[in-house]
């Protein structure tokens, strides 16, 4: 079983009343183990790719499968608790909330997934092992 099959994908933005295709056509089938690089010059797609995958952007044609399940179809709810769940992205500048400190914005992903309890001491122990 794959991880995530892509069929077929397209995503098309609309910028200045001119169609722009970030992802033109992609079908492959990532495993559920090992590495995997995606490559590509500025510009070509592979932020867009990822948006995708993780749910943050739809695809204006074709179908994204993870373990069999269709994410171009789930809610909102849905894709919030799939990426709660399931997929994480480490942005290139971190995106960090500025109002909270080191401990807070390690914490805060377990905070919201309910994990209040174990939060801080979770984030404790990743930062002392992590130097």
């Amino acid at each position: 079983m794959f991880l995530f099959s892509l069929t077929n994908v397209t995503k098309k933005f609309r910028i200045n009343e001119k169609d722009f295709i970030a992802v033109d056509h992609v079908s492959l089938k990532l495993p559920s183990c090992g590495l995997v690089s995606i490559v590509g010059k500025s510009g070509c797609g592979k932020s867009t790719l990822l948006n995708m995958l993780i749910g943050i952007e739809k695809p204006s044609s074709g179908s994204i499968y993870f373990k069999n399940q269709n994410i171009k179809k789930l809610s909102k709810r849905q894709i919030s608790s799939y990426r709660l769940k399931n997929v994480s992205m480490i942005y290139q500048h971190y995106n960090l909330i500025s109002d909270l400190n080191v401990l807070e914005n390690i914490a805060l992903p377990l905070l919201m997934s309910g994990k209040s309890k174990d939060a801080y001491d979770s984030a404790k122990k990743l930062l002392k092992n992590f130097g």
